[in-house]
């Protein structure tokens, strides 16, 4: 049996979407600069869609999809070897390492 989150229960209804909204708001407000990228809540499953990291990092859709498959897989070591390539090539669009 799947045990549930004994938080899940204390959330209001209606918590989430104002939630994100606040927390987008405030980090629109601290970073007017900041090109704000809206997905909605996503699909957790997949920890970064393959189109993400083709914008981002300039990467070609099969190379987009293997950084997508390491992390889901959690193959660090073979993150730890993409990281710089990620952040370098973000940076060209204007993101930071710390976004």
């Amino acid at each position: 049996m799947i045990k549930r989150n004994t938080g899940f229960a204390n959330l209001t209804a209606g918590y989430l979407f104002p939630e994100v909204a606040r927390r987008r708001r405030e980090f629109a407000e601290k970073n007017p600069q900041a090109k704000i990228i809206s997905l909605g809540i996503g699909n957790t499953t997949e920890p970064l869609p393959k189109f993400i990291a083709q914008a981002m990092a300039d990467y070609s859709l099969g190379q987009a999809d293997m950084v997508r498959r390491m992390m889901g897989k959690k193959k660090v070591d073979e993150m730890e070897k993409q990281k710089g390539k990620f952040i370098e090539a973000s940076a060209k669009h204007g993101m930071t390492a710390d976004a």
